[in-house]
């Protein structure tokens, strides 16, 4: 299916980056079972390339923090700049002292987590004003 048909089918679209093939299938099953359209990328840069090609509003991005080609926060850079009404919900499993202030200072979830948990999080995101 085009990327571009998704948002006909879905009220929310989300750009999901994760370079872990079971944990970006897993995430994308959660999303799509609770109603969500989801574009899925092996890393930040493709992310940011499917980003850029897909012409209709993307909702909210869940990123990995730590990828190959491009981090998270790299990608949030650009998202943010290029998409300002785009939610962005970083996750990593990593507890180095860096990552532990993101998760203070920016919408953070830590691996590993429940899919409650993290559907909490995309429907706290989703439905700021």
């Amino acid at each position: 299916m085009p990327v571009e048909t998704v948002r006909v089918q879905s009220r929310r679209v989300v750009l999901l980056a994760e370079d872990e093939p079971q944990l970006r299938d897993l995430l994308e099953a959660i999303l799509t079972q609770a109603g969500y359209a989801v574009i899925p990328a092996v890393d930040g840069q493709q992310a940011l390339e499917l980003s850029r090609s897909y012409t209709s509003m993307i909702d909210l991005v869940v990123s990995d923090i730590k990828m190959p080609r491009m981090t998270g926060p790299e990608l949030q850079e650009h998202i943010r700049f290029e998409r300002p009404d785009a939610q962005v919900l970083l996750m990593s499993g990593h507890a180095s002292g860096a990552l532990l202030e993101y998760a203070t200072s920016h919408d953070f979830i830590q691996k590993p987590f429940e899919p409650n948990q993290f559907m909490d999080e995309v429907s706290t995101l989703l439905n700021r004003p």
